[in-house]
């Protein structure tokens, strides 16, 4: 690539920029210094107040929050804060509370624990094999290892040992069976003092108990009929709407299928692995499948394996630029004082505070507009079929702006993406109380005014008519199948 992207990294330590004691704030105060941030340092400010109306608008808004503020407690500031950051819709800046692990008692909230011992009770139940309830035995999931046996005029799920939540004899749920099947009315307990247990249904099937909308667990003893192998490949009946890991495989010679859930850290690491790994086979595999649904964003890094395979001529891209406003300034050098910036970083960063303050008050370009061409052109890979959703957005859009620059390329979907994308590069800063921060864009892209993503997103290419799966697991699932029919049936060169 002629023309690389140079991403300036921070360590995302919230910036301590106020000087007030912690000891004297109030939701008041957080609140006044959201207004005060935003309307001098927010890179989009100045868009989204440029009518004479909508300035009228934000200010009566700002007034009755005003006395809201001064009657919330800091806990729940938050929630004012993001009324009044509603009118910018901008979905890359909020306000959040920290959270604060709850302290943790010896038992859950049954009351107390039991005393068990694996070894003694699998040869009890031995001794019971026919007679036992179906959901009785030693069940795993995740972590956790829980001996489920009958308690009273229902059954009771005990930790038989320590994990990450739990402590050896704590009681995790409670069971009660509906009458006349294999459903159960699910009561999860929690350490968590002062907290209430869960109320739920759970049901069993073929050695797999599924707690409704959460996880399933597997059976370990007595002997389960289904081999290890069957029951991972389980697919919830109540599923929790998450979306599934990244994966990737050739579906046959011609077509290979890449999902990536995210382009975070995990996801740059993925990516980068796979296109490594598989770069031979990927170059004379004439289609391949990206599926981005449930892709929130990430990094710009991520994506740049990708680009390198599907591009088929130079393109000239937008860049971005950043406030030059004495807050943001400030912001930087405190940063660099702190040691909150990553030490390959520094210079680069030392270098844009001196150039942001030749022009205070204006826009500092950040990235230019510029062209874009890599050095090698495959042209085995002839097919890149995108998947696309309205959960996919941030730097996966990104990704999508650059792609459409590939005549290779098409998106597949039913909906536009999420629309995130024009304020960008969120820097998170502590609020005076101490209890959350403000996630803070700092980029605004150079497509504006003129070619705006937010709150519109990318349209597919390719309308696809059928019914969203948002249980992605790792299936090739319907989408996937109609997508590979497209390409290799319907997808003249």
């Amino acid at each position: 690539m002629k023309n690389s992207i140079v991403i300036i990294l921070l360590l995302f330590s919230p910036l301590m920029l106020n000087a007030q004691s912690k000891d004297t704030c109030s939701c008041s105060t957080d609140f006044e210094y959201v207004v005060s941030k935003i309307t001098n340092d927010y890179v989009g400010y100045a868009d989204k107040t440029a009518t004479q109306d909508a300035k009228e608008r934000l200010a009566r808004l700002t007034d009755s929050l005003r006395p809201i503020a001064a009657g919330t407690s800091l806990n729940d500031c938050y929630k004012v804060m993001n009324r009044w950051l509603g009118f910018f819709k901008d979905q890359h800046l909020s306000a959040s509370l920290y959270y604060i692990p709850p302290k943790l008692n010896d038992h859950s909230s049954y009351g107390k624990n039991i005393s068990i011992n694996r070894s003694k009770l699998e040869k009890q139940w031995q001794k019971q094999l026919g007679q036992l309830d179906d959901i009785e035995g030693i069940w795993g999931a995740w972590q956790d290892t829980i001996a489920i046996r009958k308690e009273k005029d229902g059954f009771i799920g005990i930790a038989i040992a320590n994990s990450r939540e739990w402590k050896e004899g704590n009681v995790v749920f409670e069971l009660y069976k509906h009458a006349n099947s294999n459903s159960y009315r699910f009561k999860k307990h929690t350490r968590a003092e002062g907290r209430a247990p869960y109320m739920g249904e759970a049901s069993i099937s073929k050695d797999i108990l599924e707690i409704h909308g959460e996880y399933y667990m597997r059976k370990q003893y007595p002997k389960p009929s289904l081999k290890h192998d069957e029951s991972k490949e389980y697919r919830m009946k109540f599923p929790n709407g998450a979306n599934a890991r990244s994966t990737f495989s050739f579906l046959n010679d011609s077509t290979a299928f890449f999902r990536i859930s995210t382009f975070g850290d995990y996801g740059r690491k993925f990516v980068d692995s796979i296109c490594t790994h598989f770069h031979e086979r990927l170059i004379n595999t004439p289609n391949l499948i990206i599926d981005l649904r449930g892709n929130g964003g990430g990094i710009d890094l991520a994506f740049q394996p990708l680009l390198t395979l599907i591009h088929t001529h130079a393109f000239y891209t937008k860049g971005v630029e950043e406030l030059a406003s004495e807050g943001n300034i400030a912001q930087y050098e405190e940063a660099l004082k702190n040691g909150w910036v990553l030490k390959e970083n520094e210079e680069a960063l030392k270098h844009q505070v001196e150039e942001m303050k030749k022009v205070k008050g204006s826009f500092y370009v950040r990235t230019p507009d510029r062209w874009i061409k890599y050095d090698t052109i495959y042209t085995n890979l002839k097919r890149v079929g995108i998947i696309i959703n309205q959960s996919v957005g941030s730097s996966a859009e990104q990704f999508l702006i650059f792609a459409k620059n590939s005549t290779k390329c098409l998106l597949f979907g039913a909906e536009p993406t999420a629309g995130i994308l024009d304020y960008s590069s969120v820097y998170p800063i502590e609020l005076p109380s101490g209890y959350g921060e403000l996630n803070f864009p700092t980029s605004r892209s150079r497509r504006l005014p003129e070619y705006p993503i937010d709150n519109i997103g990318i349209a597919p290419n390719v309308k696809v008519m059928l019914k969203p799966n948002y249980q992605l697991y790792d299936d090739v699932d319907s989408w996937v199948l109609f997508v590979k029919d497209y390409m290799e049936n319907w997808w003249e060169l």
